[in-house]
C-alpha cells in the first residue's frame, strides 16, 4: 500500500479564476458519490474552447447550514465560451488568501486530507474560513499512475480577529 506524501500547509495568494465544468449536490454523507460526478466528466469528453491544458479542478462550494454544498469539476478558461456543453455550468474561484497543501497519495486518502486540514489545521491555525470556494487543482506531475496522484488543496481563509 503506497502511503500518501502530505507538505505542511503553505499561506499563499490564490488569484481569481473562472471554470467551465460539471456540477451536482453533495452532503457529507453522499461525498463518497463525488467520483461519479468526474467519471461523468471524463465520458463527456469535454471539448472546452480556451481551457487551460493539463490541468484540472475540483471545487465545493455553496455549502449551507444542513450540510450541503456544490461540488464541481472543471477546467480553467479565460473566458467562458458562448455555448457550453450539454449539462456543464461556469463556476468561480475567488482571488485572495489561501491555505494550500500538496499531496501526493492514492486518491482514497483525499476525503481524509481534506478532514484533516477542516478539523485538525484549520482550529489550530490563526486562520479561519472565509467566503469562497474549497478546491483541489490537478496539475501534471511525472509521478501520477494509476496507483497515486498529486494535488493540492485550497482553503480560502483569513486571519482570525
Amino acid at each position: 500500500m503506497m502511503k500518501t506524501d502530505a507538505q505542511p500547509v503553505e499561506l499563499t495568494t490564490g488569484e481569481a479564476r473562472t471554470l467551465v465544468g460539471m456540477a451536482g449536490s453533495f452532503t457529507a454523507d453522499t461525498r463518497s458519490e463525488i467520483p461519479k460526478l468526474w467519471q461523468a466528466f471524463f465520458a463527456a469528453g469535454p471539448d472546452i474552447a480556451g481551457a487551460v491544458p493539463d490541468t484540472m479542478y475540483g471545487v465545493s462550494f455553496s455549502h449551507d447550514e444542513k450540510g450541503g454544498f456544490r461540488y464541481g469539476v472543471g477546467l480553467e478558461v479565460a473566458s467562458v465560451p458562448d455555448q457550453l456543453p450539454e449539462g456543464f455550468c461556469e463556476m468561480h474561484l475567488s482571488e485572495g488568501l489561501y491555505a494550500l497543501r500538496r499531496v501526493f497519495g492514492p486518491m482514497t486518502d483525499l476525503p481524509g486530507q481534506m478532514d484533516w486540514m477542516f478539523c485538525d489545521w484549520l482550529p489550530s491555525s490563526e486562520y479561519k474560513l472565509r467566503e469562497g470556494a474549497v478546491f483541489e487543482r490537478y496539475g501534471p506531475d511525472e509521478r501520477n499512475s494509476p496507483d497515486a496522484m498529486a494535488y493540492e488543496l485550497w482553503l480560502p481563509v483569513a486571519a482570525k480577529e
